[in-house]
């Protein structure tokens, strides 16, 4: 029921914002409401796991490097973006090599726990339940993108319950610079 959220963004009352901040969230079984996007289901403080994009209300204190979450009144569960090589594809399931979480490397994670001991997720292979998404063209080796969330914790394998799946080896790539002219330069 604690948690620490990496690369939070903090949104204070008193209007100022703190970016890319690590927080302590408590989280409160009897008392923590949990929704999930895309989901009218009832959920519990037990389908928050390693690595779920989440959105929390609750009182903050501390400061950068302290900051604490109590009092957690709310809990909304966000779609997830992974990006991975695929280790193998089957009927209604991937297996990814995961290179990030959102835009975290799965090295900052500490996936202990995320199931029965033995079968915690495993960013070497990462096993997505695809459900009834076409994944016509993508097999080993294929670069991907995918959309969903999170499966709650202790309950891997799956790791991840899928919404949408985007094969991004044809993906263009794009780079943009922005020059900034340096007042002695002038």
């Amino acid at each position: 029921n604690t948690l620490t959220v990496v690369g939070a963004e903090l949104d204070r009352a008193n209007g100022s914002v703190t970016f890319n901040a690590e927080v302590t969230v408590e989280l409160d079984p009897a008392r923590t409401i949990v929704t999930k996007q895309f989901s009218m289901d009832p959920q519990n403080t037990g389908a928050v796991s390693v690595g779920q994009k989440i959105m929390a209300f609750g009182d903050l204190t501390g400061s950068p490097g302290s900051f604490l979450l109590s009092s957690t009144e709310r809990v909304r569960l966000l779609s997830t973006k992974l990006n991975g090589i695929v280790n193998s594809a089957g009927a209604r399931s991937l297996a990814l090599t995961l290179q990030h979480i959102g835009h975290r490397r799965p090295a900052v994670f500490d996936f202990s726990g995320t199931g029965p001991e033995g079968s915690e997720a495993d960013p070497a292979n990462y096993e997505v339940d695809t459900g009834d998404i076409n994944l016509a063209g993508i097999g080993a080796g294929t670069p991907v993108r995918v959309f969903g969330l999170v499966t709650p914790f202790g309950s891997a394998p799956p790791d991840f319950e899928a919404r949408t799946v985007v094969d991004v080896s044809e993906v263009g790539a794009l780079l943009a610079v922005i020059w900034q002219l340096n007042s002695e330069h002038q």
